[in-house]
């Protein structure tokens, strides 16, 4: 199994929407018989990941997390796309963004922005930036009087996979 194959493997797999693929080193003496048992510990790994990020999203607001999740999984191809397109250039490219963004009772985003980035990627956070932007959220009725926005921080983490040289020889099943 290639590197970018791993890759997609893991992040499509993930839960919460939240884009990232956990690093596996393995030498000869370590590395799994088969590319599945690789493919199998990336996810696993992977899945980790997602599940301490999903910890990190911050919302004030009427939309429940639960649903700003499933909006983000449902976008995941494009958050994997702003990622792979600079992982091609650099090829340890690995970091965590935490996009910020406030969403109107009509749904739509406003505000989208990178609060903070351990990437220090521009093209990968602004791609996201740009992908996050066009997304539409459950629109919901503002209290009269009250702030009607929900305001959002939620972290993407991208971790790049090791190239495997066992899973590269293994034959596919």
């Amino acid at each position: 199994m290639s590197r970018v194959n791993m890759l997609l493997c893991a992040v499509s797999l993930l839960s919460f929407g939240v884009c990232g693929c956990a690093t596996t080193s393995q030498n000869a003496d370590n590395a799994p018989a088969t590319a599945d048992a690789a493919a199998t510990e990336t996810v696993a790994a992977a899945e980790e990941a997602a599940d301490a990020a999903a910890d990190g999203i911050k919302v004030s607001g009427l939309i429940e997390k639960s649903a700003i999740q499933d909006v983000v999984k449902a976008h995941s191809n494009d958050i994997r796309a702003c990622y792979e397109s600079e992982l091609a250039n650099t090829k340890e490219l690995s970091g965590t963004i935490l996009a910020t963004w406030s969403v109107l009772p009509s749904g739509a985003v406003e505000g989208a922005a990178v609060k903070e980035s351990t990437m220090n990627n521009a093209n990968v956070e602004n791609c996201l930036v740009d992908s996050i932007s066009k997304w539409e959220f459950p629109g919901y009725e503002a209290a009269e009087g009250s702030d009607s926005k929900v305001s959002i921080d939620y972290p993407f983490e991208f971790i790049a996979t090791a190239a495997d040289d066992a899973a590269e020889a293994a034959p596919a099943e």
